[in-house]
């Protein structure tokens, strides 16, 4: 009886055993299949360019200026800020829109960013933590 028991358990080791092999064999094949696809994709990325926008579709997405305000508002405190706040390097000047109203952002040669009214030429004073959350609160 103790040999038929010793016989069972060394067979069911052996499958035991063989069920082990047969499970590292293919979890290793899965492993090696992905990580060719995750080599492939690496090389797809750099050697295949990614889409680009041209600037016009870029500012098509961008809101109008508000209807309310002519053009003509926007041109003489452009000449406004770059006599009184625009620094001397300058790298960036753009008239956009801020809170619904047009707004030119300065960037200097620092990277530092200012915001002047376009209806006015006034510095804008930077945006507090209150209006910040209140400006997300509608897109969250």
């Amino acid at each position: 009886m103790m040999g038929l028991t010793l016989k069972r358990l060394r067979i069911d080791r052996l499958r035991i055993n063989r069920l082990l092999y047969q499970l590292h064999r293919w979890t290793g094949v899965a492993a090696c299949v992905l990580m060719l696809l995750w080599f492939i994709s690496g090389m797809v990325m750099l050697f295949v360019g990614y889409p680009k926008l041209t600037p016009w579709e870029r500012l098509g997405a961008l809101p109008a200026l508000a209807s309310a305000l002519s053009p003509a508002c926007c041109r003489l405190p452009l000449a406004q800020v770059a006599q009184v706040a625009m620094p001397a390097d300058a790298r960036e000047i753009a008239l956009t829109t801020v809170a619904g109203a047009p707004v030119y952002r300065v960037r200097d040669g620092g990277a530092r960013l200012r915001l002047f009214d376009a209806a006015n030429g006034q510095l804008l004073p930077p945006a507090s933590a209150a209006t910040a959350h209140r400006r997300c609160a509608g897109i969250m």
